[in-house]
Formats: C-alpha cells, sequence, structure tokens
C-alpha cells in the first residue's frame, strides 16, 4: 500500500497515531485482522518516513478508537514483522 493509499485508508487514525509514530508511514509492509462482531484485533507493520519500522496494534470492543491503539517502534523491518507474527500466533489461540 502507498503512502497515499495508508493516507487515505488510515484518515482518522493518522491524526491519532503520528505524535507516537513520530513519522509518516510510508509503505504499510504487513496487516492480519482478526476482528469479529463488536471487537477489534488487527495489527499492522509500517515503514516509516525517518528509517524505523512501526507495528500498530488495535485491540477492543466496539468503542475502541485510534488513541488506544499500541504502537512499538522497531529499527528494522525483519523485527517489526517478527513482533506481528508473534501477536498472530497468539490470536490463533482463541
Amino acid at each position: 500500500m502507498s503512502k497515499e493509499e495508508i493516507k487515505e485508508r488510515f484518515k482518522y487514525s493518522l491524526k491519532q497515531w503520528i505524535n507516537r509514530l513520530g513519522s509518516y508511514p510510508v509503505r504499510q509492509v504487513q496487516s492480519v485482522d482478526y476482528s469479529e462482531a463488536y471487537t477489534m484485533r488487527r495489527c499492522h507493520v509500517f515503514e516509516l518516513e525517518n528509517g524505523e519500522y512501526a507495528t500498530v496494534t488495535e485491540s477492543g470492543c466496539s468503542c475502541y478508537t485510534p488513541r488506544e491503539a499500541d504502537i512499538e517502534l522497531h529499527p528494522s523491518e525483519k523485527k517489526a514483522v517478527s513482533k506481528l507474527e508473534e501477536w498472530e500466533s497468539n490470536q490463533r489461540r482463541f
């Protein structure tokens, strides 16, 4: 997903995340979604303009807001994807 597509798809969420990301996403590396009715459970990996990578985990009930996202910064794509894979393996247990 390109930078422009990210800005459009995550328009509202980025307003909530940008201070914690520290830089705008330029590419969505990977995304998984285990959401169900009334439950948000998804995780994204983004490459940022500053060269870092971020995992953004969204979890909660139907009243979830983007400012509740768990955001972690990583020095490499490999570490960010590893974090997403760890999260995904935990989701499969449910």
